[in-house]
């Protein structure tokens, strides 16, 4: 329906008041004067004059930059602090990259155990040109023979050989036992890393503690079980659990 003409001409009238006394209540409310074309906010107005006219997207590697095209780099740009690379490179820290010999320790050839191969092997041609350049070769054999300073690792090595032909069938860790579980294990893991012992022990526990019973089945009687194999391990009778396993 199409109003008529003077109707309209006082509608428009009224909204154009009522958006300057908007205005005007603004201005008073921010400066506490009189409203002043100064005071009102601008969108368009920014702090700084960006040094080229490229998107917060650019990377200021084209002509399309003004920078770049004049053989300038950026110092202000919309992207300077996201995408843009027309920049000066940051100053090196020397602490993110320390030198080659600090990073890696120096070899030492005492870590290296003097009886690494097997008393009857000959040094090869080639082993003897790796040890003229890094001071060591590649030793033909699975390291067994090497105890690493632990005076019963022959043991725990052939009660690892004689356990680990057998399928693992384990019960789950009763909850009343888990924390005891759990810290004996990592007791034994940081006992390989102190030298007190080497794996074979470590991997062996888990193995004897929940091995399963053909006729223990019940709740109540797997936790009896595996308080039963705990105290053997804390009393250190490890060749009966191995046996029982």
């Amino acid at each position: 329906m199409t109003l008529p003409l003077s109707q309209s001409v006082r509608y428009k009238l009224r909204s154009y008041s009522s958006s300057q006394q908007t205005q005007s209540s603004y201005s008073q409310a921010t400066t506490g004067g009189s409203p002043t074309q100064s005071n009102i906010p601008s969108q368009n107005s920014t702090s700084s004059t960006p040094c080229c006219s490229c998107s917060k997207n650019s990377q200021c590697k084209t002509n399309r930059c003004a920078c770049f095209l004049a053989k300038k780099l950026c110092t202000d740009c919309i992207a300077f602090r996201s995408h843009c690379t027309n920049q000066a490179p940051a100053a090196a820290n020397p602490n993110d990259n320390p030198p080659r010999a600090n990073r890696y320790p120096a070899y030492d050839k005492n870590i290296i155990p003097p009886n690494s191969d097997l008393p009857n092997y000959d040094p090869t041609e080639a082993d003897l040109c790796l040890d003229l350049v890094y001071g060591d070769h590649v030793h033909q054999n699975s390291g067994e023979h090497l105890d690493g300073g632990i005076p019963d690792d022959a043991l725990w090595q052939n009660y690892y050989r004689t356990l680990i032909q057998y399928h693992p069938n384990h019960y789950e860790v009763p909850t009343r036992y888990a924390k005891r579980f759990v810290s004996t294990l990592a007791s034994l893991l940081h006992g390989i890393i102190t030298r007190a012992h080497n794996s074979e022990k470590f991997l062996l526990f888990p193995m004897v503690i929940l091995q399963k019973t053909k006729h223990v089945k019940r709740h109540r009687d797997v936790t009896k079980l595996v308080s039963h194999q705990l105290d053997c391990w804390d009393n250190q009778q490890y060749q009966m659990l191995v046996q029982q396993t």
